[in-house]
């Protein structure tokens, strides 16, 4: 297989993980496309597409149904980046906030954002391994910090996590040969949400004292084996 083709092929099953069926695309962008001939008419706004301009990834981008955000999102995997970034820099940072195993795989940057976010199908967090632990042993069963939906971290990211104001902005340039992506907000709501329901407690600010307890939490501590 040609390496054009292998590169469409894994843009096209992108595409197909992140795909809202029942959606009416062809109305929300004005587009059609005539199979025979590869002629596209009326396209009045831009799709999502990644930043490449190989003519078969781009021919199969055409046709690609990425979730919508207001931005029109624009997408990028990291083998297209013109210089090395380090692995941990490349994992999926929903599954992180959900605290499920870290994921390399399939993982994407949406440009506008500055996030790092994979595109498999996953059930909401209540539904998946491994179990959660609060501090003092027993199972977490508050899940309301997390998307309640069967759908892809892109999805939730920009459905769910970003309206609800879980991550700060940073829209990546290239330019700056260095990756600075958006992070978490542990003042948020959802992010005191997670404290709660891992039975971490968090001293609320008072006057002239500094917040105690804010900041990244350790996996290792609310799993089991």
């Amino acid at each position: 297989m040609q390496k054009s083709e292998a590169r469409a092929d894994y843009y096209l099953s992108i595409a197909q993980h992140l795909v809202r069926p029942g959606y009416d695309w062809s109305a929300k962008y004005k587009v059609t496309i005539d199979l025979d001939e590869g002629n596209e008419q009326d396209r009045s706004e831009q799709l999502p597409r990644p930043r490449r301009s190989d003519k078969a990834i781009n021919d199969v981008m055409m046709d690609m149904e990425i979730a919508e955000s207001e931005d029109k999102c624009e997408f990028m995997d990291f083998s297209s980046v013109p210089f090395d970034v380090k692995k941990r820099s490349r994992s999926c940072q929903i599954c992180n906030y959900e605290m499920r195993k870290p994921k390399w795989k399939g993982v994407v940057m949406c440009m506008n954002h500055g996030v790092r976010l994979c595109t498999a199908i996953m059930p909401p967090r209540s539904d998946s391994l491994p179990e959660l632990y609060q501090l003092n042993g027993e199972k977490v069963i508050d899940y309301s910090w997390t998307c309640p939906t069967k759908t892809s971290c892109w999805n939730k990211f920009h459905d769910y996590y970003l309206p609800k104001g879980l991550f700060s902005k940073k829209e990546i340039n290239l330019a700056e040969n260095t990756m600075k992506f958006g992070n978490f907000i542990y003042s948020s709501d959802l992010y005191q949400k997670k404290y709660k329901a891992l039975g971490i407690e968090v001293n609320q600010q008072d006057e002239g004292k500094k917040k105690k307890c804010m900041g990244r939490i350790d996996f290792t501590t609310h799993t089991r084996g």
